[in-house]
């Protein structure tokens, strides 16, 4: 399989900007991780400006996808970024961010993340195009020159390997707490957008919608893990949310959904904007169905 290009899954999804509705679960999925928690706390500025620094990060990782000749080097300078990042979390267990267990599972939360926004947003995906969609994530992560060790063989070694860590890997890590403490009251976190009394203003609505995403898009054992309730009615509201999003997405402008890293790559290799508009068109395959397939 050549690197995915145009005409792709991984393409076709890894630049969607209903990315940002996942950010509270790809954020407890890395920093339940105890290396990742670890790595992020002590090398990172997560309590003194968490938007800022996710919203650096977000061009870069769309760069291993879209930079066309230049994404080796892009996934590269990422890597380089890493070496100095090591230590002892609070349990006093060592780590490094280059191990290739930790980067995987970095890389795992990222096609999560993609494999997320086509489940639940969008439409519900084939066996064959989950399998397709995994194929792509692992030549992507072939483009940081990190070790192959870890990286399951197939779609459904990975499921299996997803939910192992989610079950017996993930912890409630310092880091997990201080995210759970600005998703609950983000008018405690850093934000460079609006001044400090209008955020006081609107932080708590966006809090209460950051809490429903968060806990809507975890999965069940993350969600146990801290302690978060999940009624039925809130599984109806969520699934009524995800509708919403997946009609009313197509009709937004274009540059609204597409990050602009996507939006230089398209048009450097002129995929076609008709095309990419029908991207968003759903099959008939129940929505809860496709939540209990793709492990969320």
């Amino acid at each position: 399989m050549t690197a995915p290009g145009p005409g792709s899954l991984y393409w076709r999804y890894a630049g969607d900007r209903r990315a940002l509705l996942l950010l509270g679960r790809v954020g407890l999925l890395e920093l339940m991780f105890p290396a990742l928690g670890a790595g992020v706390v002590e090398h990172s500025a997560f309590y003194t400006e968490p938007w800022a620094r996710t919203l650096r990060s977000i061009p870069r990782i769309a760069g291993v996808v879209y930079d066309g000749p230049a994404a080796g080097s892009t996934a590269h300078g990422i890597r380089e970024l890493h070496h100095g990042i090591t230590g002892r979390d609070d349990q006093g267990r060592r780590y490094h961010a280059l191990d290739p267990e930790v980067w995987f599972w970095a890389h795992a939360t990222m096609f999560d993340a993609v494999l997320q926004i086509a489940e639940v947003f969008d439409r519900p995906l084939t066996e064959a195009e989950r399998e397709q969609l995994y194929a792509e994530s692992v030549l992507i992560y072939r483009r940081y020159g990190v070790s192959d060790r870890p990286v399951p063989g197939d779609w459904a070694e990975f499921h299996a390997y997803f939910e192992r860590v989610c079950a017996e890997q993930l912890e409630l890590t310092p880091a997990a707490r201080a995210l759970l403490a600005f998703v609950q009251r983000p008018e405690t976190m850093a934000q460079p957008w609006l001044p400090a009394p209008l955020w006081r203003l609107v932080a708590p609505l966006v809090g209460r919608v950051l809490w429903f995403l968060t806990r809507g898009l975890s999965p069940p054992v993350v969600r146990a893990k801290i302690g978060a309730c999940w009624r039925p009615v809130d599984q109806q509201r969520f699934v009524r949310f995800a509708a919403v999003v997946a009609r009313l997405w197509p009709l937004l402008p274009y540059r609204l959904r597409y990050l602009p890293r996507a939006r230089v790559a398209f048009a450097r290799t002129k995929t076609g904007r008709d095309n990419r508009q029908s991207w968003g068109r759903r099959r008939s395959v129940p929505f809860a169905d496709a939540r209990s397939r793709s492990g969320g």
